[in-house]
């Protein structure tokens, strides 16, 4: 859970080399402005270097950020899950985003593609991203995680459950200038 501010912020990694992500999801809020080129992904923001056959590969993940802002620079990409690939080699597959994310590109307001293997992942409400059976069946969570159902999951070893209310409660004015 945070609130990234930022060029290249994505809610898991913001510039990558070849790297998997997997099982795994963001709860906060990304702005990823910059005096230069700026991406924003719920995920990741932006894959970076490796040669001809690296890739980058973000699978069974979600994105519950409820507002993600990239841009000072044209061509920026805002996505619930990958920012942009720029040119870069990458798969996604089985990924999530949720239904109500305000994607907000200098200013437009973007819609999200819901596809599972697209760069905003499948639209999936609050609820439905909760469910105990999405963790385990949908995305694949396991021992690893501490799954309650209706709520966000946390690691197996923490002790206090994820708050959205402190997330989503967060003055957005911090997020705006």
């Amino acid at each position: 859970t945070a609130v990234l501010i930022g060029g290249q912020c994505g809610g898991i990694a913001g510039t990558t080399k070849p790297i998997t992500v997997d099982k795994c999801y963001f709860a906060g809020y990304i702005k990823a402005n910059s005096s230069g080129f700026s991406n924003g992904g719920g995920i990741v923001a932006l894959p970076e270097g490796g040669d001809d056959a690296s890739i980058t590969i973000v699978t069974n993940c979600f994105s519950v950020a409820p507002y993600i802002y990239a841009g000072e620079w044209a061509g920026e990409g805002c996505n619930r899950i990958l920012g942009n690939p720029d040119g870069k080699k990458y798969t996604l597959t089985n990924n999530y985003g949720l239904d109500v994310t305000i994607l907000d590109q200098k200013g437009n307001i973007l819609t999200a593609t819901s596809d599972v293997a697209g760069f905003d992942g499948e639209s999936k409400t609050m609820e439905e991203l909760k469910s105990a059976d999405f963790q385990t069946n949908t995305v694949g969570f396991g021992s690893e995680w501490k799954i309650t159902d209706g709520t966000l999951p946390v690691l197996a070893w923490q002790t206090v459950p994820a708050n959205l209310d402190v997330i989503y409660g967060l003055q957005t004015g911090i997020l705006k200038g």
